[in-house]
């Protein structure tokens, strides 16, 4: 059997993979402004920044360092909570 793609069938796909890219995204700025809020909320932003290293490493260097290791969220969550000494050299 064969099927017939009409011009209103590439349409739809159109449509519907736009609306897909569009629900994706706003997602990601929600997951953004959420992250955000959570950091002002807990004060991280006294510490550390998005791309320079205040009192604390940048958030930039955190996602470089723990890159690819599948158990950064584990180790991460641990540090938050528990405190780290040394890790990131000494704080000034």
């Amino acid at each position: 059997m064969t099927t017939h793609r009409t011009p209103h069938a590439a349409l739809n796909i159109r449509a519907l993979r736009n609306v897909v890219v569009l629900a994706a995204a706003s997602c990601m700025v929600f997951a953004s402004q959420a992250n955000e809020a959570l950091a002002r909320k807990n004060d991280c932003l006294g510490c550390h920044a998005i791309a320079v290293k205040l009192v604390g490493p940048s958030y930039k260097d955190v996602a470089a360092k723990y890159a690819g290791q599948t158990e950064a969220v584990e180790q991460l969550s641990a540090s938050i909570r528990n405190g780290s000494v040394g890790k990131w050299g000494d704080i000034p």
